[in-house]
């Protein structure tokens, strides 16, 4: 599992994982990734705070979840994980999933955005590229790994009935970092040049531009294997980007 330490897994996502069908996807085809949906209980921690009880809210179930999602009410805010970030997972089509059976197995048609970053269940072995270690704290450790593993050939696929959800907190010192300087880029007027600001000062600047970086060398030195492919209409993200 590549997972974030701030998510819970469902009750059944390991008997999931180990079923003998899905086992059967990686003995056939060892460059198999199970992405695996996730999910928040929470639009903020404050939200979650009130509620008192974290425990009694983390959903056990592909039902209990489910069903949470079509209340919409006060009790339960359940909805797609990190719904502002609408790149890095909306390429999971999970109007699918909960249409589909535990331990079946969906292809993904296409990726819609490079800034795809869903977390996974895929075969440890020598073929996985090595994960960028460059990327320190927050930002953009995840969308290279995925841009990595599908540019060298791995197939991405969606798992029924297991899933994820995050277990609210406040926000780290590393996402503080990252925080830094997007008052002045929100607030100020005129271009970086007139503003005469080096964004590279600011760790998001720094991540950024190593970013630019490791895409540029993907591009030009790893052959493209790619069996999940972009969309034709995939967004194109760099405008985001803290650096030219």
């Amino acid at each position: 599992m590549y997972v974030d330490i701030d998510f819970w897994p469902s009750d059944t996502l390991y008997h999931i994982l180990n079923l003998p069908s899905v086992k059967k996807q990686w003995k056939n085809d060892s460059k198999t990734v199970l992405v695996i949906p996730s999910f928040q209980i929470c639009w903020s921690i404050e939200a979650c705070i009130e509620e008192n009880d974290f425990k009694l809210q983390m959903p056990h179930n592909a039902d209990e979840i489910i069903s949470w999602m079509k209340q919409k009410n006060d009790e339960h805010h359940v909805s797609v994980f990190d719904p502002s970030n609408r790149g890095g997972h909306g390429s999971t089509p999970y109007g699918m999933w909960i249409k589909m059976r535990e331990g079946e197995i969906m292809d993904l048609k296409c990726i819609k955005s490079n800034r795809y970053e869903p977390y996974m269940a895929f075969h440890l072995c020598d073929d996985i590229p090595p994960f960028q270690e460059c990327f320190k704290g927050y930002g953009k450790n995840k969308m290279t790994q995925v841009m990595h593993m599908r540019r060298t050939g791995y197939k991405f696929k969606v798992l029924g009935g297991g899933f994820i959800t995050h277990f609210p907190h406040d926000e780290s010192k590393s996402r503080l970092l990252w925080n830094e300087g997007q008052d002045i880029r929100d607030n100020e007027n005129g271009s970086d040049e007139e503003r005469n600001i080096d964004w590279t000062t600011y760790k998001r600047g720094q991540v950024d531009q190593l970013f630019a970086e490791f895409k540029k060398w993907i591009e030009n030195e790893v052959p493209d294997n790619s069996r999940t492919k972009l969309c034709s209409d995939a967004a194109t993200d760099d405008f985001r980007l803290w650096v030219n």
